[in-house]
């Protein structure tokens, strides 16, 4: 593999050409990357472009052999000195397929030439005759995401039952076995904690209404007192609740049976 000035690579295949069997030459142009200053994950996009000379009028779907060889030497080159808890993903397109193929984030450990070939074959079964020409666009995303210790804890785990997600206290969960409002309440959650003031500013709101119940002073001032949210976080208390099903009847939004994304734009 030899670098290109202009980022991409060239792999050594590119001279091969001929018959069938043989494998399928590319270049690999990185024509992306940026750093998440939050997660100090790195982001990067790659495209691949097929070198056509011996291919030209055969159909994806007599080349499976080729293909494979082709995404086993494209990732490796694109994941090259990445961790296997690193991520990628595979998204083609062609003019020919009403949908791009796309092969979702997931870890490089996961993500190889079969894990693309399958999904690959399975859009491929309704669409037999699909050509291998210049429109056949090939994107490789990855995503590196941080090393090292410290204090901050970043996203470096993402599927194992004590992942960085679960460490991090930013991220609130919904917890809910006896009811079905996952949406309602993380909805609740998450407007508690936009509108939450401190005590003395509280008491300022609610001075000529401390005879109502905290709820309907919430729902009044549209505030919530910072001891209130923290409670509403707390999935074994019923502010959560209480506050989800309250939000859900201003907004006409039935509390008896699952949110859908339809209903977001209604609180």
């Amino acid at each position: 593999m030899d670098l290109y000035p202009d980022g991409s690579f060239q792999d050594s295949s590119m001279t091969q050409q001929g018959g069938a069997g043989e494998p399928i030459g590319f270049t690999i142009s990185k024509v992306g990357e940026k750093q998440f200053l939050k997660s100090r994950a790195i982001d990067r996009h790659y495209k691949v472009k097929i070198d056509l000379t011996a291919l030209r009028g055969k159909k994806v779907n007599e080349l499976h052999n080729e293909l494979h060889d082709l995404f086993d030497r494209a990732l490796e080159e694109v994941t090259q000195n990445m961790q296997e808890n690193d991520l990628g993903r595979v998204v083609i397109n062609h003019p020919s397929l009403n949908h791009e193929i796309v092969i979702p984030l997931q870890q490089l450990n996961q993500l190889n030439a079969n894990t693309v070939m399958e999904t690959v074959e399975t859009v491929l079964s309704s669409n037999e005759n699909l050509s291998m020409d210049g429109d056949f666009d090939i994107s490789i995303g990855t995503i590196e995401v941080p090393k090292g210790a410290g204090k901050r804890k970043n996203i470096t785990d993402i599927e194992s039952s004590n992942n960085s997600l679960i460490k991090k206290q930013s991220i609130g969960y919904i917890n809910n076995p006896h009811d079905n409002l996952c949406l309602q309440r993380s909805i609740a959650y998450a407007w508690a904690k936009l509108n939450q003031v401190d005590r003395r500013e509280w008491y300022e709101l609610t001075r000529d209404t401390l005879k109502n119940n905290i709820l309907d002073n919430v729902l009044l001032h549209r505030k919530v007192p910072t001891y209130y949210y923290k409670d509403a976080t707390k999935h074994n208390r019923k502010e959560q609740f209480y506050l989800a099903v309250a939000l859900s009847n201003l907004a006409n939004v039935s509390a008896e049976k699952p949110g859908s994304i339809i209903d977001i734009a209604k609180f």
